[in-house]
């Protein structure tokens, strides 16, 4: 209730009560004045209580007025460090995939050497020892073994425990062993066992296509390599875009390329001159033969959704 009805309310009683001290026939000046202030004393009291609620509602409104806005403030304030915090978590994740990259490189390179190191390992420990006689029963031109040549160059080539690392990296072919009297290196390529002879070649397929090494030569225990990978070659080659049931000529004409479909895995389907479809992965290739016989080579070496580029080569 407002201070004002209270006034009229009081202010009212108190005309009342004059009223009827007059028409009662007792009419005193003094009890006239009593009544009056009486009636006017009770509304200044009302009047003052009601401005110190007033009062007392607008203090306690501007208190929760400020601490609303000191909590706007603390929780810009937290939104702000919260976004800070955020950006530096995001930098950090990156660095870390970053790192973690480079070292599961590292890793793989390492698996495939210690792989091959114990391989030879168990060649050298089962490899037959052998007997030597007695130096009482040994030939009397034994002992007079020619010592070798001063002379004599130093042996090319990779020892065995030696690595040879083509392809800026991406193959690596551990020498385990090398055998001079049959002309045979064993040798790792990225983790996988081959015994090759000299003139021979042993293959691999990588995440970039396939990777040769060959076997040139063979002096006094080492073995000279050389090696390389596909993607050497399709640098080179023209290439071609096909869609899902498209083919495209390939190697002058030698080889025709037909794609059926692209996996959902990022697979090109395809069939080379007619023969039945494979699935081959984006960097890797398929063995094809031309009419003629020749050795054909088919690369696929990109995929999307509903395309496949593929380059071959003959010969």
């Amino acid at each position: 209730m407002s201070a004002n009805n209270i006034l009229y309310g009081i202010g009212g009683l108190a005309i009342g009560l004059i009223a009827g001290v007059l028409i009662g026939g007792g009419i005193s000046e003094t009890r006239v004045r009593a009544a009056v202030a009486d009636a006017t004393g009770a509304a200044h009291e009302a009047a003052k209580a009601a401005e110190a609620e007033r009062t007392g509602a607008m203090t306690a409104l501007g208190e929760r007025i400020a601490a609303l806005e000191a909590a706007v403030s603390d929780t810009a304030s937290r939104d702000a460090a919260l976004k800070a915090f955020e950006d530096k978590l995001a930098a950090l994740e990156t660095t870390l995939g970053d790192s973690v990259g480079a070292a599961e490189e590292q890793a793989k390179g390492l698996k495939s050497d210690i792989a091959a190191l114990g391989a030879a390992l168990k060649d050298a420990v089962q490899a037959p020892v052998p007997t030597v006689a007695p130096a009482s029963e040994a030939a009397p031109e034994q002992a007079a073994a020619p010592a070798p040549a001063a002379d004599l160059p130093a042996p090319d080539g990779y020892a065995a425990g030696d690595t040879a690392i083509f392809s800026d990296g991406a193959f690596r072919v551990f020498v385990s062993r090398v055998d001079d009297a049959a002309g045979t290196a064993r040798l790792s390529l990225n983790g996988t066992m081959h015994e090759v002879a000299v003139g021979d070649t042993a293959s691999i397929q990588t995440g970039t296509g396939g990777c040769t090494v060959s076997l040139d030569a063979i002096d006094r225990g080492h073995a000279t390599l050389s090696g390389s990978c596909d993607s050497e070659e399709v640098a080179d080659l023209p290439t071609q875009v096909l869609k899902p049931g498209h083919s495209v000529p390939l190697a002058e004409g030698q080889l025709s390329v037909f794609l059926s479909s692209v996996t959902p895995s990022g697979a090109a389907r395809i069939a080379v001159n007619g023969v039945e479809v494979i699935d081959v992965d984006p960097g890797g290739r398929v063995d094809a033969t031309a009419s003629d016989g020749t050795a054909c080579r088919v690369y696929v070496t990109a995929t999307d959704e509903d395309t496949a580029t593929v380059a071959g080569t003959c010969g």
